[in-house]
């Protein structure tokens, strides 16, 4: 098992900071008014709603990655996301273009959730810097799902999966002709 960690760049890390001191004080002025004003259903969904903006980001944005023996598991504080080298078409640097968010943060705490580019279409991303990205695209039915993650050693991690990749790939095909040849199948 090889662990890769997750790192936020300067970009991510400016603006979780920055979005985490100006919804902080936008929490203690909220709860001041709501403290001197009495109850007030509107002021405490926005209290609710701040909390929750504060500190989801904090349990879903990526950790680390695990090269395990068949599949990778790329962590986040709260969760985990499999993938099986032999569902594994690509992996290869990434380097965004004109990228946009559709869901997610595109920042704080990390870049994570739904992103579209205009080569590879839609991506699920586990970003911590963009300078560090790296494109897993996995085979699913009628087409491939595409996954960015980012990791320090992203050069070993590059070649890491790549190599158990190909191994399954040849383990596969060669299981594959054995069974077929068993069963006279040539």
């Amino acid at each position: 098992m090889t662990k890769f960690s997750v790192r936020l760049g300067i970009v991510s890390k400016i603006i979780t900071v920055a979005c985490f001191i100006i919804m902080s004080f936008a929490l203690i002025k909220l709860t001041q008014v709501l403290l001197e004003g009495g109850f007030n259903i509107v002021y405490l969904s926005l209290i609710i709603l701040l909390l929750i903006s504060i500190v989801s980001p904090v349990f879903t944005m990526p950790v680390s990655i695990y090269a395990l023996d068949d599949r990778l598991l790329l962590k986040k504080l709260l969760g985990s996301k499999t993938i099986f080298y032999s569902d594994i078409i690509v992996a290869e640097r990434f380097f965004p273009k004109s990228d946009i968010r559709i869901f997610g943060s595109g920042g704080y705490g990390g870049f994570f959730g739904i992103f579209s580019n205009p080569r590879i279409g839609r991506y699920t991303a586990l970003v911590g810097d963009y300078k560090e990205a790296v494109l897993i695209q996995v085979a699913i039915a009628g087409g491939y799902k595409s996954y960015v993650v980012s990791c320090r050693n992203y050069d070993e991690f590059i070649m890491l999966v790549n190599n158990n990749r190909d191994i399954r790939t040849i383990l596969s095909a060669t299981t594959t002709t054995a069974n077929n040849y068993q069963n006279g199948n040539q």
